[in-house]
């Protein structure tokens, strides 16, 4: 994925403040199935509940914008960049099973196909760890690939 150009180029600090809100706060919105989206109020509140002092949100970090400016156009921005232009480009399960099992039959593969650490339904192949080994052992051939017990790629 590329950079959002506008905060490409922005100091530690920032990335810092990002990383902090993000983990404090939730990447994700369980109800709603979606990303979350931050108010300036959230974010204020949260750098208050770490003893930070709030007059850095009104510090311009990047020429005149400031920081909680920039960190609540950079939070919500990254969300709706990856529902709208990241999400539609991932598999599903069904679409992941499907390829895995065309991959498996035409390659007829040597490599470890790990499972999921789950029960009942979920009990299946991890999909998409197992195309990633049958295609690596494709390209690479067998013989290159790593035998270490407990490695993916056997």
């Amino acid at each position: 994925m590329k950079p959002i150009p506008k905060f490409e180029h922005l100091p530690r600090p920032f990335w810092a403040h990002v990383k902090l809100l993000s983990e404090s706060l939730g990447y994700s919105d369980r109800r709603s199935r979606s990303l979350r989206r931050y108010t300036p109020e959230e974010i204020a509140e949260c750098i208050k509940e770490r003893n930070i002092d709030l007059d850095l949100l009104k510090e311009p970090i990047s020429g005149s914008e400031a920081l909680g400016t920039l960190l609540h156009d950079y939070l919500n921005g990254r969300s709706s960049l990856l529902e709208e232009k990241v999400e539609p480009f991932l598999m599903d399960r069904d679409e992941a099973r499907a390829i895995f099992k065309a991959l498996r039959s035409k390659l007829r593969p040597k490599c470890a196909l790990p499972w999921n650490k789950q029960k009942k339904d979920k009990r299946h192949h991890a999909f998409f760890v197992g195309i990633v080994n049958m295609l690596a052992e494709s390209t690479l051939g067998e013989s290159n690939l790593t035998t270490t017990p407990g490695d993916c790629l056997q």
